[in-house]
């Protein structure tokens, strides 16, 4: 760290290995429903959190510390390179609204051993007399989030959350969910082709399937639909039965009307954060499922020209 004058420090480096693979650090740290778990120091929460990783989007903290005071935050994202690099710069605000200083934060993520390397910098300027008492205490404030996050990745972390909004109507967008011949469209990631060998989709049906990798490689699947409420929800679990790949998980997909579009939310809970961290490392499942909605989107645009 580097020091403006004799007492208050304006520069910070700071180096942490989390043990969870890239792409599972990386989601945590630019998804909100992730995010709000796990930033600021400990004892604070996050009742508001507006955070869209996207270049030149704006962010916005409401944080509330252990007293029940607020402390909000703004900023803008500068950089979101996935999954390497996030830049964004943020300011306290006053009971005005008035920044007390900014921070232009780097965060940099490597891979090591199948762990990730987090390395976070700091440079601050634009300093008020009332903001330099919270600068004292950034280095000691980033510490205690990435303890927070570690813990929340390798403890408290159960599920994946993803959400999409999707222009195209909800009945529309069901039945791409729900018909064997529009899922082998659009159902895995970039490259692969899926295979259904019978698909009954109502509470206690079951789909069985192979999804075919581009090596190559068979994947066998089993779900069990558990709940059925067309066009709205599916709950499913992903099944291990021995015959399958051995991944189990339990899905809850909602859709949203939202004028004449649809919001697409997909929630998967594991039995445990050991698990959602296993299946990130060894199947990519993160990416996947980014890219599986990526090609349903697709495909809901061409069925619609």
């Amino acid at each position: 760290m580097t020091k403006a004058n004799d007492t208050l420090l304006t520069e910070m480096t700071l180096t942490r290995v989390i043990h969870a693979p890239v792409e599972l650090v990386w989601e945590v740290c630019t998804n909100p429903q992730h995010l709000q778990h796990w930033w600021g120091p400990k004892g604070f929460t996050n009742p508001v959190c507006e955070w869209q990783a996207v270049a030149g989007k704006k962010v916005y903290i409401d944080m509330k510390g252990p007293d029940g005071t607020r402390y909000p935050m703004d900023g803008k994202f500068q950089v979101v390179n996935k999954p390497q690099k996030l830049v964004f710069t943020s300011a306290a605000l006053d009971k005005n609204g008035k920044g007390l200083f900014e921070i232009l934060n780097t965060l940099q993520f490597s891979e090591k051993d199948g762990n990730t390397e987090m390395m976070i910098h700091a440079s601050v300027s634009n300093i008020s007399a009332d903001g330099e008492k919270y600068i004292e205490g950034m280095n000691e404030g980033w510490n205690q989030s990435i303890d927070k996050l570690e813990n929340y990745v390798a403890i408290q972390n159960r599920e994946l959350v993803f959400q999409r909004l999707l222009d195209a109507p909800r009945e529309l967008v069901w039945e791409a969910w729900t018909n064997s011949e529009y899922l082998a469209q659009w159902w895995g990631p970039n490259g692969f082709t899926l295979t259904t060998q019978n698909m009954d989709v109502t509470p206690g049906g079951i789909w069985r399937f192979i999804m075919h990798g581009p090596d190559g490689r068979d994947y066998p699947n089993k779900i069990q639909f558990l709940e059925v409420k067309k066009p709205e929800r599916l709950v499913y679990r992903h099944m291990d039965d021995g015959e399958t790949e051995p991944v189990s998980f339990k899905v809850t997909v909602t859709m949203k009307e939202v004028k004449d579009k649809t919001e697409l939310t997909m929630r998967m809970v594991f039995a445990s954060a050991e698990d959602l961290v296993r299946v990130s490392r060894e199947y990519g499942a993160i990416e996947g499922a980014h890219q599986t909605i990526s090609r349903l989107d697709a495909l809901l645009q061409n069925i619609q020209k």
